[in-house]
């Protein structure tokens, strides 16, 4: 038996400006909205990860309504990466982020997207490899397989702990320890591709 808290995740920064290839990615998402970058103002009471939650509580205290998409995250020159996300559109139409986000966060890079729906189900996010390297698709692969054995059948409308047994433990394990490998790898190259652009 393995007990994973799902709230783990990898180290991310909000991009300083909207590039190309951050164009092209959006664009890969929804080509019918541009990227903007957003205030992370975040409510008294929110949770991180819980943004549907703290709009919701958002729109019912103040009104207004809920806009759902992407936040959209750099990880420096490795890949980049979108996030199903939910903000509140204000009475006089100002979108903010009201979810405290991990190393908080200022503003956030946010895609509108008028075609998703969310249904109480996790959400997988979508990761474009950026640098190039084989060894982040292998990562980019292996965060996939995880999240499948993670939000298998009715795994999927679990948030936050989470119970595996058997050979789904023993594969997730697994997976684990491969992710912790590469991740150990891609933090190498990413430091030396760093340094060797500046």
């Amino acid at each position: 038996m393995t007990l994973i808290d799902m709230q783990y995740l990898d180290k991310a920064f909000t991009p300083e400006k909207i590039n190309n290839k951050i164009i092209a990615f959006c664009n890969s998402i929804n080509k019918s909205a541009k990227a903007q970058f957003i205030d992370v103002i975040p409510d008294k009471d929110a949770q991180p990860l819980e943004c549907i939650k703290n709009v919701k509580t958002c729109t019912q205290k103040n009104g207004g309504q809920a806009v759902l998409g992407w936040a959209i995250w750099l990880h420096p020159n490795l890949y980049l990466e979108a996030e199903f996300h939910s903000i509140h559109k204000t009475l006089d139409n100002k979108l903010i982020d009201v979810t405290p986000h991990k190393d908080n966060p200022l503003k956030i890079l946010f895609l509108e997207d008028f075609q998703i729906r969310y249904k109480n189900v996790q959400i997988n996010n979508i990761r474009k490899n950026i640098s190039g390297l084989k060894l982040v698709d292998r990562y980019i692969n292996n965060i996939n397989e995880i999240f499948k054995i993670t939000n298998k059948g009715n795994l999927k409308y679990q948030h936050g702990k989470i119970i595996l047994k058997g050979e789904a433990a023993k594969k997730y394990r697994k997976l684990l320890f491969e992710k912790d490998c590469i991740m150990f790898e891609m933090n190498k190259i990413g430091l030396l591709l760093i340094n060797h652009n500046r």
